[in-house]
């Protein structure tokens, strides 16, 4: 009986491991700023860099996946020179299937064109474009 018992878990632990890759293409605009009427330009990099994340397993039971992939850009911006936004980011994420269904994201691969926010400037009062003409407004 013990023996049966113990070929049982053996599988049961043998099978209960799985590793999933999903890719996903994720480039939706977020902002967590506050919004203003400054303009910046965006000197955006010719060359694509790509960035391996591997999360602490303490990170990877705690954080969400969203969490994890902003964990990635950052460490893929840093990493690559101090950029401040990645544009058209890929995401390549590897994760884990433990025992009892849990999931452990083990490391996501992100790439896409890193860009630096340039040229600060204050938007003109009063001038609101209308299909592409600036119209200045007379408030008084």
């Amino acid at each position: 009986m013990k023996r049966l018992f113990f070929i049982v878990m053996v599988i049961i632990m043998a099978t209960s491991c799985s590793v999933l890759h999903r890719a996903v293409v994720d480039n939706p605009v977020e902002s967590h700023s506050l919004s203003s009427d400054s303009k910046a330009s965006l000197n955006v990099s010719t060359t694509k860099v790509s960035y391996v994340y591997r999360p602490s397993k303490d990170d990877a039971k705690t954080l969400s996946l969203d969490e994890l992939k902003n964990n990635a850009v950052y460490e893929a911006l840093e990493s690559n020179g101090g950029y401040d936004v990645l544009v058209g980011a890929n995401y390549y994420v590897t994760t884990k299937y433990g025992f009892f269904f849990c999931r452990r994201v083990t490391s996501i691969k992100v790439s896409g064109y890193p860009a630096v926010y340039k040229d600060f400037r204050d938007a003109p009062e009063n001038v609101v474009p209308v299909d592409g003409v600036n119209i200045k407004l007379d408030l008084k």
